[in-house]
């Protein structure tokens, strides 16, 4: 039986992490971010039929594995069409793209990620602003440089990794961003709009809209806004590399240590270190213990 939720007059979230968004209407779906494992692919031609309606388009938010797992199985169940933000095509195609987007070069399977990575091979490209069918696409730059978020037309926001729930939060302590202040520019723009929509989706939490969207949006913020003096902090007792940086706000903030956590962590660290260096925060040495950073 399909676990399909509505959540607007033709719109249906079918929950998983992340989260897939299916909007119906006139015999037809749009689906946003099929999701993981591949198997899922089977849930989703699943739920299409419990809805009565065909694919038509197949969107993905952004080109990390867990988004796409399932897209290949779903692209030849369904014969759907795949598209996917220009800026997500090169990794969406490539699983070992992604991962030297975080590790910084090629990482062994497994390693950073463990989600089976699979390449999505999309159909063509869209640009944010674009209309695909009903839905409306908007830029969520910031957990990666491409990410989109999609406007139905009955108000649900699909917000895709803009923002996390409360558990996911609590276990990762630092929320993974390419662009750290890009994400902080897309939260704060959701924040100032969320009255605006009915629904907001996040591809891993709970749908939320009002009193409760503002609460998970203000928190987000708040650890986001809170980095760089957490940053600052660990960088009082001297210089440290930005691994040793992301290791000791992990540690102050429960998480467990793992290569994973580290490197995933360092990714919005190194970013927001790149930040602050520009703004005169901070500054980078080279020395025999490598790359380190130092109060400026």
């Amino acid at each position: 039986m399909s676990r399909l939720r509505r959540v607007g007059e033709g719109t249906y979230v079918l929950p998983g992490s992340p989260a897939t968004l299916i909007y119906a209407s006139g015999g037809e779906g749009w689906l946003v971010d099929p999701g993981q494992p591949r198997s899922r692919a089977r849930e989703v031609v699943g739920a299409l039929s419990s809805l009565g309606v065909r694919a038509a388009l197949a969107a993905i938010s952004h080109s990390h594995s867990d988004h796409v797992a399932a897209v290949p199985d779903l692209a030849a169940a369904a014969g759907v069409p795949v598209l996917c933000p220009e800026e997500e095509y090169s990794p969406a195609i490539s699983p070992g793209l992604r991962r030297a987007m975080s590790f910084g070069a090629r990482a062994p399977e497994g390693l950073v990620y463990h989600v089976e990575a699979v390449p999505a091979r999309p159909d063509g490209t869209f640009r944010h602003g674009d209309r695909l069918g009903p839905l409306e696409t908007v830029p969520l730059r910031g957990h990666t440089f491409g990410m989109a978020g999609f406007v139905t037309p009955d108000g649900i926001l699909y917000a895709a990794d803009s923002f996390f729930g409360d558990r996911l939060l609590a276990r990762a302590v630092i929320p993974y961003h390419l662009d750290f202040r890009g994400a902080l520019d897309t939260v704060r723009w959701l924040l100032d709009g969320v009255r605006d929509y009915e629904k907001l989706v996040p591809s891993h939490g709970p749908v939320v809209d009002g009193a409760a969207a503002e609460r998970m949006l203000e928190v987000n913020l708040r650890i986001l806004e809170g980095l760089p003096g957490k940053i600052e902090s660990a960088l009082r007792a001297g210089p440290a590399s930005a691994g040793e940086v992301t290791a000791r706000i992990l540690l102050e903030g429960g998480a467990e240590l793992t290569p994973s956590s580290v490197i995933l962590g360092s990714v919005t660290v190194r970013s927001a270190l790149g930040y602050m260096a520009e703004d005169g925060t901070v500054s980078p040495v080279a020395g025999p213990r490598g790359l380190l950073w130092r109060l400026a």
